[in-house]
């Protein structure tokens, strides 16, 4: 007997029969090396085959699906490439931050860029989506058409080793009625083959 477990090819036990009958139960043990691979997984697909001792006729069982939840993630928050840094050293979003994607072209996109930074946690397939929230200058009341979700979908190599920018615009939607003001952005990452999502770690303060 052979145990598999997620989307891996290989066995992570194997059993042979010696004396056993129909109806015992037959012990697996699961390395934690392949658990940490898989990772977590609110339905990950475990099954077993049975093979004779010749080798040549696998019989494979029903997938069980398995809730594992045991490793520990976490994810480190957004940044502002474009903070302006006054002559006390106080950094802020301001007009100054603004970023547009051609300068010379007045219809260009233009807003302020959000930088996810990679990490050890990602892995290439996870989506991601974030969410850049306005508030007013009491940092507690929301302004509703301020909202803005980028929807990443899912990580390449590069983007989980190195994170990725993007951008929140349009300007006058999202920004501008803003005005004095503050904003959050926090992101989710939903792990690639299913699984809970998992919300980053949060801004240490509202810029």
């Amino acid at each position: 007997l052979q145990l598999f477990w997620g989307t891996q090819v290989t066995p992570v036990d194997e059993f042979t029969v010696v004396g056993e009958s129909a109806g015992d139960t037959i012990s697996f043990t699961i390395p934690w090396t392949d658990i940490e691979a898989q990772g977590n997984n609110s339905a990950l697909p475990m099954y077993y085959t049975i093979n004779s001792a010749a080798g040549n006729n696998p019989q494979h069982s029903k997938n069980t699906p398995v809730d594992v939840a045991v490793l520990v993630v976490g994810f480190d928050p957004v940044s502002f490439p474009d903070l302006y840094e006054d002559a006390g050293g106080n950094k802020f979003l301001s007009c100054a931050s603004l970023y547009s994607e051609d300068y010379n072209d007045p219809l260009a996109k233009f807003g302020f860029r959000v930088r996810v930074p990679g990490d050890t946690d990602l892995k290439v397939g996870d989506t991601l989506v974030a969410v850049w929230q306005g508030y007013e200058f009491d940092e507690t009341t929301e302004i509703p058409t301020t909202r803005f979700t980028h929807d990443h979908g899912a990580l390449s190599a590069e983007e989980v080793a190195n994170g990725f920018t993007f951008l929140v615009e349009p300007y006058a939607s999202h920004i501008l009625p803003i005005g004095q003001g503050y904003a959050d952005v926090t992101y989710v990452v939903t792990p690639t083959g299913g699984g809970t999502p998992i919300p980053a770690d949060p801004l240490p303060a509202k810029q």
